[in-house]
């Protein structure tokens, strides 16, 4: 999935954990054989107000950041893993700028697992992070219990 030039409004009010019903993009891969379906890239775009920027519902294998603005609360990613996953991850993240969100990356886990996770490769170049200094982080990962 491609996104280039967008704009999205994610609505007004504080999100704290990137909870809201206001979603910029949900991505979930429908076809894992697909080789190139795991790739998620957004350039040029504007996500605008409090909510999560982008929903990864299953893990892609590379996720592409470019010239991009998150403002507001809420994270620019959200992976919600219902089950655990031993994919691999990368993100490669340029001119992006984070003004008052929560996270870069959070990460949420439903259950416990024994078996180890994949590795996440995560690139920054020219990037501004500005983050609330009571609440925010570049990552967060929230587990069960």
């Amino acid at each position: 999935m491609a996104l280039r030039g967008c704009t999205f409004e994610l609505g007004f009010g504080n999100v704290k954990d990137g909870s809201s019903e206001a979603t910029a993009v949900h991505w979930q891969h429908v076809d894992p054989a697909q080789p190139t379906g795991g790739q998620v890239e957004l350039e040029n775009c504007w996500l605008l107000g409090p909510g999560t920027g982008c929903r990864l519902t299953t893990l892609p294998r590379l996720v592409r950041l470019s010239n991009c603005l998150k403002t507001g609360s809420g994270p620019l990613l959200r992976a919600v893993e219902t089950t655990p996953s031993r994919r691999d991850v990368q993100i490669l993240a340029d001119h992006l700028t984070l003004r008052g969100a929560t996270a870069f990356l959070r990460r949420e886990f439903s259950q416990e697992s024994e078996e180890p996770g994949g590795a996440w490769l995560i690139q920054a170049e020219q990037c501004v992070f500005d983050l609330p200094p009571d609440s925010g982080a570049v990552f967060q990962c929230v587990g069960p219990g």
